[in-house]
């Protein structure tokens, strides 16, 4: 799909970089365009309130998890 490229390392000749195409790029402004438009329509009409015991909650059931690693 050419989404990556090979160039030289302008520090160090022995090295390449990986870098995106343009096709890349704009597949990826894509695909965050894409998530912001879902997490929008996922969040209409939830009050801020709402939302942040949601995220406080998650937050805390993650270090729930974490504690027991």
């Amino acid at each position: 799909m050419d989404l990556i490229k090979r160039v030289p390392s302008k520090e160090d000749r022995r090295l390449k970089e990986i870098i995106l195409t343009k096709k890349a790029d704009s597949l990826r402004q894509e695909v965050f365009h894409d998530i912001d438009m879902l997490e929008s329509r996922i969040i209409s009409g939830i009050p801020d309130e709402q939302l942040q015991l949601w995220r406080e909650v998650t937050e805390r059931m993650i270090r729930n998890l974490n504690e027991d690693c």
